[in-house]
C-alpha cells in the first residue's frame, strides 16, 4: 500500500481480470500500452510514484491506480545543492523565468542543530502527494507552473492526489483537476506557487468524501486549496522573518471565538 517506508520491498501488481496485461510508469505519466509491461514484482528502494493500468483486448482499460512510496531518509538527501534534477525528464534551473530548486536546504539538513530532527519533522504532519505528467506543470508553452499567470479552465490539468498519514490512519487517493492559485504569488519571479484542486466527474469522483479537517469540519468538498505562505515568507521579497504559522493561527482563533472562518491544516507536499 502507499505510504512511508524505510527498507526496500518488492511491489506486486495484479488485476482481477484473467489474462489482462498491466502497464506501469514511474515518471508520473498516465500508463498506456506503450509504457513498461509488468512481468513481475518491482523492487522499490527509493521514493517512487507508481501508476498502473490493466488492458485486455475487446475491453475498456481499468482506471489508473496511483501509489506513492516515500523514503524519508532518501528525501533528506535529494539534490543536495538544489540544482540536480531528480531525473533528466525534469526541467533545468529556469523555464520562462521560473526558477527551479529541487533539494532540501543543506543549511538545515546539515546543521548540527537540526540534522537529527528533519526525519521526524517529515513524519510529524500529514503528507499530500501529487502525481501528474511533468509537462502538465513544466512545459514552456502549456505547463501551468511555468505559466502561473494564466487562469481558467484551459489552465487546469488532471492529477492524482493522495493523502498519506505517517501514523497509519487511512488517507485517500482521487484524481482531480489541478490549477495554480493566488494573486501576486503567480509572478514568475516568485519561486513558489500555490495550487487548487477541483474534484470533477470527468477525472474521477465529483466530490472528495473525506473529513479533511476533523469531526468539526465538512466531510465533502468540491475543491481544496493548497496554499503556501507568501508575503510573510522566506521566498517573497526576502523578509527577515518567516511566519508560516500566522495565517492559519488567525483563522483557528476566529473559529475558536465562534465566528465563521475557513479551516486549514499543515501538510508536506510532494510532486511526482
Amino acid at each position: 500500500d502507499r505510504g512511508f517506508y524505510s527498507a526496500p520491498f518488492d511491489l506486486v501488481i495484479s488485476s482481477n481480470t484473467a489474462e489482462a496485461e498491466i502497464y506501469y510508469t514511474l515518471n508520473g505519466d498516465d500508463p498506456d500500452t506503450g509504457s513498461t509491461l509488468y512481468t513481475g514484482p518491482i523492487t522499490i528502494s527509493e521514493t517512487t510514484s507508481v501508476r498502473a493500468r490493466a488492458y485486455k483486448s475487446g475491453l475498456y482499460p481499468t482506471n489508473i491506480d496511483t501509489h506513492s512510496y516515500i523514503f524519508v531518509a532518501d528525501v533528506v538527501q535529494q539534490s543536495p545543492t538544489g540544482n540536480e534534477r531528480p531525473t533528466p525528464e525534469w526541467p533545468g534551473f529556469d523555464v520562462n523565468g521560473q526558477k527551479m530548486q529541487y533539494g532540501m536546504d543543506p543549511d538545515i539538513t546539515q546543521d548540527v542543530r537540526y540534522a537529527d530532527l528533519v526525519d521526524d519533522a517529515l513524519l510529524a504532519i500529514p503528507t499530500i502527494s501529487l502525481v501528474t505528467d511533468l509537462d502538465h506543470l513544466f512545459d514552456a508553452s502549456n505547463g501551468i507552473y511555468v505559466n502561473a499567470n494564466r487562469e481558467g479552465n484551459l489552465w487546469e490539468r488532471v492529477t492524482s492526489v493522495e493523502l498519506l498519514n505517517s501514523d497509519g490512519t487511512k488517507g485517500f487517493q482521487e484524481n482531480a483537476g489541478l490549477r495554480v492559485r493566488g494573486g501576486a504569488s503567480r509572478s514568475d519571479n516568485n519561486p513558489k506557487h500555490a495550487f487548487r484542486l477541483r474534484f470533477r466527474r470527468e477525472y474521477g469522483a465529483s466530490r472528495l468524501e473525506y473529513k479533511m479537517f476533523g469531526e468539526d469540519g465538512a466531510d465533502s468538498f468540491n475543491g481544496v486549496d493548497l496554499r503556501c505562505a507568501q508575503t510573510p515568507s522566506f521566498n517573497f521579497h526576502q523578509p527577515t522573518q518567516n511566519t508560516h504559522l500566522r495565517d492559519l493561527f488567525s483563522r483557528d482563533m476566529q473559529l475558536a471565538c465562534g465566528q465563521p472562518s475557513t479551516r486549514g491544516d499543515h501538510y508536506h507536499l510532494y510532486i511526482n
